[in-house]
């Protein structure tokens, strides 16, 4: 038996723009407006037929909450899927979702000590830090000395509850939905990237790149036992600060993988063949302290790093 999802507050937190969205990403179609109150979708049915959904566009209405449960209804009819699940994909729909998740090599332990998951959401704020520098400008280190717009950035994140595989953090990173000018309706395509992302989807692009060149990094200096790899991917956004992040997800002295997962918001294309998951082995993590140790000095000594606008 499935659930349904009847709770008037959860209803109501539900916003009509994120249920448009989720709808176009879906292939639902608008139909009508019904001046300012309200829009209807359609799709068709694998029966010939077709559903049929009237989205209210004010929340003040007295009904809102019960035609927010008939589009739960309708979407989970059409997609055979729990209201749940679906209830799940609209409140993230327009944000990139970064999963952390630390795993216990020597067990199945879902859990982690209090503190070391206190240090671990540090380690995750560091690592989106680091990815939100690199989007301003790739450097080997930041340390305390980081662009003011990403730590505005970093205010906005946002920690979702976390899921049980393995012990996994959910930060979201709202992006802003890209609306199509006139110019770019002859010459683009919806599943081609728009080349002028906000800063959000930047950050989340740079930190994809950036953690595939770390384990890229990772492999290659295990086996040659030099810094390079690592001095080679500070343009892809590796830096000391992002590899000192990485390491501490592992969580000192035990033994925990760490993976990270990205999920797109389907609000906005990202170009093709972009990594979304990434895996470091507990046995990486020494490699990867050193490497923030080495990067930190040699981006400190060179004395080539301009401090201004940085704070």
């Amino acid at each position: 038996m499935k659930a349904i999802v009847c709770d008037s507050n959860v209803l109501l937190s539900v916003g009509p723009m994120e249920v448009a969205a989720y709808l176009r990403s879906h292939s639902w179609r608008q139909e009508r407006l019904l001046g300012d109150r309200g829009t209807v979708w359609t799709a068709p049915s694998d029966h010939g037929d077709r559903y049929e959904i009237l989205l209210p566009l004010d929340h003040s209405v007295a009904d809102y909450a019960y035609r927010m449960a008939d589009v739960l209804q309708t979407l989970a009819a059409a997609e055979a899927r729990s209201q749940l699940q679906i209830l799940s994909d609209l409140t993230q729909i327009t944000s990139d979702v970064v999963r952390i998740g630390v795993r216990d090599t020597a067990g199945e332990d879902e859990t982690v000590p209090l503190e070391d998951g206190v240090r671990m959401v540090q380690a995750a704020r560091d690592l989106m830090m680091a990815a939100a520098c690199a989007a301003v400008q790739p450097r080997a280190v930041y340390s305390s000395r980081r662009f003011a717009q990403a730590g505005e950035y970093a205010s906005r994140l946002r920690l979702a509850q976390t899921e049980p595989e393995g012990f996994t953090l959910v930060i979201r990173s709202a992006v802003p939905p890209h609306l199509r000018v006139e110019s770019e309706m002859q010459t683009l395509s919806p599943q081609e990237p728009h080349l002028d992302q906000p800063f959000e989807r930047r950050v989340a692009l740079t930190l994809a790149g950036a953690l595939a060149a770390a384990r890229e990094a990772v492999a290659q200096a295990g086996a040659t036992g030099d810094l390079s790899p690592f001095t080679q991917a500070i343009g892809s956004g590796v830096s000391a600060d992002l590899c000192e992040a990485l390491a501490a997800l592992s969580l000192d002295g035990a033994a925990f993988d760490v993976s990270i997962a990205i999920s797109w918001s389907p609000t906005r294309a990202v170009p093709a063949n972009t990594p979304d998951r990434f895996q470091f082995v507990s046995g990486a993590m020494p490699l990867l302290r050193e490497a923030a140790r080495l990067l930190a000095k040699e981006g400190k000594s060179s004395g080539s790093a301009s401090w201004a606008n940085l704070r």
